[in-house]
């Protein structure tokens, strides 16, 4: 298929099966098909992770024995992040 002039693709993730097939594990194929594709893309977006984190810039923070604290590089704020995804 091109849409505007520019090419798209598909791919197939899964086979759900024949017509036929299907007849014999649900009388409407149709309705068997959609539900087979709301488990797998619920699947997929249970596989994904989201965070939500509120810094506070204004807050000062002690010195600790962590390197972060001991660098004295301008990108520090890395430590912080790198701290924070180890942590959980």
């Amino acid at each position: 298929m091109i849409l505007n002039g520019k090419k798209t693709s598909t791919r197939n993730v899964a086979k759900i099966g024949k017509h036929s097939a299907l007849l014999a594990i649900d009388l409407d194929p149709l309705a068997y098909a959609k539900r087979q594709v709301l488990k797998a893309n619920l699947a997929q977006k249970n596989n994904k992770v989201s965070m939500n984190l509120e810094i506070d810039f204004n807050e000062k923070l002690s010195a600790t024995g962590d390197i972060a604290s001991k660098s004295n590089l301008l990108n520090t704020g890395y430590f912080i992040l790198q701290k924070v995804y180890h942590d959980c």
